[in-house]
């Protein structure tokens, strides 16, 4: 416990000491002006549980907290999902940061925990079954880079609720919703 404290004591002090020194004193040596400070500390401990590549230039990265973090530039390779299917159970969101372009059949079917979805303006098309049997997930917000939504792109999302379809989408396949 007492190295527990230290650590979170020690962490603040450092956050306190890190923001002054990012200040500047404003006047000269007899009016300088005082600047109100206030410091804010996490204490949340994340760990990675699990991490790899998804794609030529993307990765993945799985933490304790339920976050599936996709990362990088480019396409997630088709069957990608394999790599974190293990934690299907576990996962509660997925961001899937801007740079990505894709997001390929089956990549996170059947995430039964999943409530919250995260898509960037770089993706352009979600294939067919992307998010089929994810029973938890209550909306979706389609970005308006996205041109084409595959078959049962989010078949079975029995909790989906809100769906916001951008009007550059030209292509919504069979059973998508």
């Amino acid at each position: 416990m007492k190295k527990y404290l230290f650590k979170r004591l020690s962490a603040i002090g450092l956050a306190v000491v890190v923001t002054l020194g990012a200040i500047p004193v404003i006047g000269d040596s007899e009016n300088v002006c005082a600047v109100d400070i206030q410091a804010e500390a996490t204490t949340e401990n994340v760990t990675i549980v699990d991490s790899g590549s998804c794609g030529e230039n993307a990765t993945w990265t799985f933490t304790d907290s339920g976050l599936l973090t996709i990362s990088g530039e480019g396409e997630i390779s088709n069957g990608c999902g394999w790599n974190w299917y293990t934690y299907r159970t576990s996962i509660k969101k997925v961001l899937i940061e801007g740079g990505i372009i894709n997001i390929p059949s089956d990549a996170f079917r059947g995430l039964g925990n999943l409530t919250i979805v995260e898509i960037p303006s770089s993706v352009t098309s979600i294939g067919e079954k992307a998010f089929s049997y994810c029973s938890s997930l209550t909306s979706v917000e389609i970005p308006s880079s996205v041109t084409s939504i595959g078959d049962s792109a989010f078949y079975d999302c029995s909790s989906l609720t809100s769906v916001e379809i951008p009007s550059s989408v030209t292509s919504i396949g069979d059973s998508a919703f």
